[in-house]
């Protein structure tokens, strides 16, 4: 049988994105599926064809990831999101059909700052460390230090437990619950999202395949 898989996963996409517009698929649209199929060998026989379409694309939508729009999904914990920002912490959330949707932290990219933003980023971490609230003195030495000295002085604190533990302050207060409930209603629709605009296409190919034919 001769299936356009590019047209289903699109119908696919597009319907669950409709459904949690928080999505971000615009790179799957490129996705070659095609190849996807083809390398894993997995055939379509004659027999429980829609059994092995839908299979194929649950084998490949497995690995598809998606990247989600955080702002959008954590409303109440934007300011905690912010302030992990500020600190030079890049919160992640992104979805697949196997592991539903996934929460982390990641280092951000230091290199993209200039030394004053990088300066500020060490001052601003100092009070986050500091028991106080009294503004820190910066150090001589970075004041005057090339970037690279700044850039090694700013992944030390990054790297130290008081902003570990700063950090861990932070994504304490991320509602898992509400992802992990969230999580499973994204999977469950994906995969009802699957079935039906597999067997919608199909019948329309049959259709078009019949007509063809007489």
């Amino acid at each position: 049988m001769d299936i356009d898989w590019n047209e289903i996963k699109v119908r696919i996409l597009m319907r669950f994105v409709s459904e949690f517009p928080f999505l971000k698929i615009v790179g799957l649209l490129n996705f070659n599926i095609d190849r996807y199929i083809c390398s894993r060998h997995l055939e379509i026989g004659n027999k429980d064809t829609v059994e092995k379409v839908e299979g194929a694309l649950r084998k490949a939508f497995k690995i598809i990831g998606m990247k989600v729009d955080i702002s959008k999904f954590f409303r109440i914990e934007k300011a905690l999101l912010e302030e992990m920002r500020e600190l030079l912490y890049t919160p992640t959330l992104t979805f697949n059909l196997e592991a539903g949707l996934n929460f982390s932290i990641q280092n951000s990219d230091l290199y993209e700052l200039n030394r004053i933003q990088m300066i500020k980023c060490i001052e601003r971490m100092q009070m986050c460390c500091l028991e106080s609230q009294k503004k820190p003195n910066m150090p001589i030495d970075i004041l005057f230090g090339d970037e690279e000295y700044i850039r090694d002085k700013l992944v030390e604190l990054r790297g130290s437990n008081a902003m570990q533990n700063k950090i861990n302050e932070l994504k304490a207060g991320i509602n898992c619950n509400l992802i992990k409930q969230v999580s499973e209603k994204m999977k469950e629709y994906y995969e009802k999202c699957i079935q039906e605009e597999t067997r919608k296409y199909l019948l329309e190919h049959n259709i078009r395949v019949t007509r063809e034919a007489e």
